[in-house]
Order: structure tokens, then sequence, then C-alpha cells
């Protein structure tokens, strides 16, 4: 993904997959779950829930 951060809103990405899996397991995701994720960037834990849950919904700004 071709996607660079924007320093006028703050974006940092998410690349460490050590910390992507902690964020997966505190989610504690279900299969029936619907989540909503604001803000996901490139995508790295949307890419991680997704194949573990029923729904998700994303939801980004530019």
């Amino acid at each position: 993904m071709n996607h660079r951060p924007r320093k006028r809103f703050g974006q940092n990405f998410l690349h460490d997959p050590g910390i992507i899996q902690r964020i997966v397991q505190v989610i504690d995701p279900q299969p029936n779950d619907n989540l909503i994720e604001i803000g996901p960037g490139q995508g790295a834990i949307t890419t991680e829930l997704l194949p573990l849950i029923g729904r998700m919904h994303a939801v980004e700004l530019d």
C-alpha cells in the first residue's frame, strides 16, 4: 500500500508484528464480533482481525 503518514493528522503506522499481535490478543476477537476500526491506516490490525471476526467496518479520514 502506498499510503504515507500525514504530519497534519499526527499519523503513525504500525509495523511491529509483536505489537500488532499483542493488540489483537487484548481485543480478544470472537467469530460473531462486529467491530468498528477508526483510522485503520495501512490495515495492519485490520488484516489480523478480519479472519477472526464476523464483520468489520473501517473508517478512514483520508
